[in-house]
């Protein structure tokens, strides 16, 4: 399960990894709040994303913490600065608590071509793992001016931090930010280093001016520990707390049947959501999943009628009560002494089927349905059955008597008939014809003699 990403983007048109790897045992997961609604936040994608989970005021728990370093400002300021239009200091200007903070320009507004930072005291992580910085900030900058944060194990070579500000992530951070916001950072690279050193830097161009800059309080480091008191939970939010969601599911999946391969417990996970108006055409499925669907077996379908089209077909129809099948099976028998045996498949969602295999005519054939999915099968819907009406009467080779056609009033006899009487009439008229034509050659034979 891969989290889709909190950037608010389009995963089909600007991929997020690992979620955008083009590989079927992946299931890339976007967040829903709790209006079964996309989350602000969450990536999405009709192709690149298949399937939405919670993501939103989920309470999670965090390590157990312990503080191995902090800074609230307000006592004496041991930092040491410098650069380029230096003059990082304290102010009470503003803060996140009490009364001081630390700022880049004291109760002015920055410079133009500002390169300038802020770097702590020493900081001795050995022995120590899970290494985290947090602090609050808030300020003012143009575009293309920006301060970002780096650590150092040496306090010469330094490295990029990525900041996580609520559901994003960044290096540098620029614009407005009117009330004090929460950042944290892995400082995991440092674990264990007995020297570890961290600065706050501040850049502006050659147009920077006319801002405030930016304001940093209680900065903190803290790192894991084995010793809980029973506080270490937090409401969370982000596609990384609903992809969570969805590898539980697939497990509980996985151990009704644990002969699914991977694929088949994605379609398991795909086929059983519930689908909302707001996904639609957001993500694959357009659905949320739904563990109830996913680890029950589908209901039975009902209503099953047969019709018998022809000799050789009996058309079925009956009507689908799941959703969460993976198809129909279908099954006859021949007579009402004989047994039923599977005869065809057909897809899920799927309410019709015409059998024309092996059928006979004038026989008394019975169906009957059931649904299945990666659970189990449905019970078996109502039985029903057709005759296949007898094949009609072939005239190929037989001699038609026209007196037992005639006396059953045939469609053939009545045809014959008027055959028979207009040729009647016709050789009567010919008769006639005949006989006065021989009486006139007679009158005229008498007459010249």
């Amino acid at each position: 399960m891969c989290a889709a990403g909190n950037d608010g983007t389009n995963n089909d048109t600007t991929p997020f990894y690992p979620a955008s790897f083009s590989s079927a045992n992946i299931v890339a997961v976007a967040a829903t709040d709790q209006n079964d609604e996309l989350a602000w936040f969450s990536n999405y994608g009709i192709t690149s994303v298949d399937v939405a989970a919670p993501g939103t005021n989920i309470y999670s728990a965090e390590p157990a913490r312990q503080t191995v370093w902090s800074d609230d400002f307000e006592g004496a300021f041991n930092w040491s600065t410098g650069g380029t239009n230096n003059s990082w200091g304290l102010t009470s200007e503003a803060s996140h608590s009490a009364t001081h903070s630390l700022t880049d320009r004291p109760n002015a507004d920055y410079l133009p071509n500002t390169d300038s930072h802020a770097q702590t005291p020493l900081i001795n992580l050995s022995s120590h793992s899970g290494a985290l910085l947090t602090f609050w900030f808030k300020g003012t900058s143009q575009s293309g001016n920006y301060f970002y944060v780096q650590g150092s194990k040496d306090g010469t070579n330094w490295n990029y931090l990525t900041l996580v500000i609520g559901v994003q992530e960044g290096i540098f951070w620029s614009g407005s930010q009117s009330s004090f916001a929460l950042a944290t950072a892995d400082l995991g690279a440092y674990d264990g280093s007995s020297t570890f050193y961290l600065r706050f830097n501040f850049y502006s161009n050659a147009d920077g001016n006319g801002a405030e800059g930016w304001l940093f309080d209680d900065v903190t480091i803290t790192v894991a520990s084995s010793t809980y008191n029973g506080t270490e939970y937090q409401y969370m939010q982000g596609t990384s707390m609903a992809a969570p969601h969805v590898s539980g599911l697939a497990a509980l999946i996985k151990a009704l049947n644990p002969s699914l391969t991977n694929t088949e417990i994605k379609a398991a996970i795909e086929q059983s959501v519930d689908l909302k108006a707001s996904l639609s055409g957001v993500v694959a499925t357009g659905g949320r999943v739904n563990a109830h669907n996913a680890l029950i077996p589908p209901s039975a379908p009902t209503s099953l009628s047969a019709m018998a089209a022809s000799a050789s077909q009996i058309d079925l129809a009956w009507t689908d009560n799941s959703q969460n099948e993976m198809g129909f099976k279908v099954e006859r028998k021949t007579g009402s002494g004989g047994t039923f045996s599977q005869i065809a498949t057909v897809a899920p969602n799927v309410t019709s089927y015409s059998d024309t295999t092996g059928l006979g005519a004038s026989t008394a054939y019975f169906y009957r349905v059931r649904a299945y999915n990666w659970i189990d099968n449905s019970g078996y819907s109502n039985e029903v059955s057709a005759t296949t009406p007898a094949p009609p009467p072939s005239d190929s080779g037989r001699n038609i008597c026209f007196i037992q056609a005639a006396a059953h009033q045939s469609f053939i006899a009545n045809h014959f008939i008027r055959g028979v009487s207009t040729a009647v009439v016709i050789l009567l008229f010919g008769l006639v014809g005949f006989g006065t034509g021989i009486s006139l050659k007679r009158k005229r034979a008498r007459h010249k003699a």
